[in-house]
């Protein structure tokens, strides 16, 4: 069954929005909104087609935002296409920007209205709006978080041929070197996992320290908590969720920083991990890639301080 929760977006003490940079991987989290969306599609009259160019990098961002934009922008233009196709399409613009286009083949918008649409609470009138309904703040609040991610949403139309929304964002380049990490303990039953991780490492860290199962994870960090913790989720027991609770519990163990690096499909609206630890996939692991999420994570236990 396909969860349609969407992920958190954050919010600070004070009830600010306030991005979480993570490693993104576009392709997967693209294809993950299609599912999510697919019981929407009034098919066989609609198609919801996705493509992302296999050039497009990892992006540096928060991956609620992004999700909570783009899947405002396909609702709604499945809410007004009643036959042709929605389309979500991501490709690289020169060097430093990522653009993903949702278009549709709907209504349209008159022109009187396209340059309202951002504005809270103006809808669009039209045939489809009372079958449609909703509260007219969706655009404006995903040109709002886009604003938040640094990028820049736009929008054309024309009417009984479709819609087009291009978001562009840019792509945050990180250094490709895992730096100062420290005390490092990578938990994974995989030697040969183990040690790619460590060579990806490097002598970046003062240490490295490896456990093949749960129990002998939580030895090693009892008696010495690492300053980053490389964790797989499908270990002898106790499995990887169970050492992150005990982790995220113990008060001599909260403050270090998690990466949980798994083969697993997981869901993106598992808020409970994405509290917790930074998510990679193993198949996406590279060195800068490590280097950002370990950023990431020292970052989420800064802000959960």
């Amino acid at each position: 069954m396909v969860d349609h929760r969407q992920p958190a977006v954050a919010e600070s003490p004070s009830g600010r929005l306030e991005p979480r940079p993570e490693p993104v991987d576009l392709h997967a989290l693209v294809q993950h909104l299609v599912a999510v969306l697919a019981p929407l599609v009034p098919q066989p009259a609609v198609r919801l087609v996705a493509e992302v160019d296999s050039r497009t990098p990892l992006l540096l961002t928060d991956p609620a935002m992004l999700t909570a934009i783009l899947r405002n922008l396909a609702t709604n233009a499945l809410k007004f296409t009643e036959r042709g196709e929605v389309r979500l399409e991501a490709h690289v613009e020169g060097d430093d920007a990522v653009v993903v286009c949702v278009s549709d083949t709907g209504i349209g918008i008159p022109v009187e209205h396209l340059g309202r649409v951002f504005e809270e609470f103006h809808q669009v009138p039209g045939r489809l709006q009372v079958r449609a309904q909703g509260t007219g703040l969706g655009l404006p609040y995903a040109r709002r978080l886009t604003g938040l991610l640094g990028g820049s949403l736009t929008l054309d139309s024309r009417v009984d041929v479709g819609t087009s929304a291009t978001l562009r964002l840019p792509i945050t380049r990180e250094s490709g070197e895992v730096t100062a990490l420290g005390r490092v303990l990578i938990v994974d039953d995989d030697p040969t996992f183990r040690a790619l991780a460590r060579r990806m490492i490097g002598e970046s860290a003062r240490q490295i320290v490896e456990a093949a199962d749960g129990a002998t994870a939580l030895r090693l960090l009892r008696e010495d908590p690492p300053d980053l913790l490389l964790l797989d989720l499908n270990i002898p027991p106790p499995d990887g969720r169970a050492v992150l609770a005990v982790v995220r519990s113990d008060p001599h163990l909260a403050a270090v920083p998690v990466v949980v690096i798994t083969a697993a499909e997981l869901d993106t609206a598992d808020t409970e991990m994405n509290a917790s630890a930074v998510v990679l996939q193993k198949s996406n692991l590279q060195p800068g890639l490590l280097a950002a999420a370990a950023a990431a994570a020292e970052r989420l236990i800064r802000e959960k301080s």
